[in-house]
């Protein structure tokens, strides 16, 4: 397998992965949370400011709700500005838990949307310029 190939199955799969990320993946992560029907109030008891990339910062958050007595713990990224002892809404699946959405953390499907359509363009341009390395090697 010569380096174009290579190249060229990398963009592939890049661009397949982003696809999927960027219109399955939030369909299916909907589907679920539209199954959680528990709610209950998250607390924020620790928050970190974080720089990501050229989007500015985020903020490393830990919330803890709790549900029939049972304290839970979630960690994710925020990407708006959040203090300590801050209130989210935790939607929650009732039979378990474990299984959450809080609106804005890293697993909203807006996230995955962004995500699977960097994937995406990064694969398609890892192919154009394989494309253009085979065309130019043809000359």
């Amino acid at each position: 397998m010569n380096k174009n190939m290579i190249m060229g199955l990398a963009g592939v799969i890049l661009i397949g992965i982003g696809l999927f990320l960027a219109f399955l993946k939030p369909d299916e992560l909907k589907k679920e949370i539209d199954s959680y029907t528990g709610e209950t109030v998250a607390t924020a008891t620790s928050v970190i400011r974080v720089r990501r990339g050229r989007n500015g910062h985020a903020y490393k958050t830990t919330v803890k709700f709790e549900v029939d007595g049972t304290t839970y713990q979630k960690k994710g990224y925020i990407h708006s500005y959040v203090r300590r002892g801050e209130q989210f809404t935790v939607r929650y699946n009732p039979d378990n838990p474990k299984k959450n959405y809080i609106e804005g953390f890293d697993n909203s499907p807006t996230f995955f949307k962004i995500m699977g359509f960097i994937l995406a363009g990064l694969g398609a341009v890892v192919l154009l310029v394989t494309v253009f390395d085979i065309i130019k090697q043809k000359e």
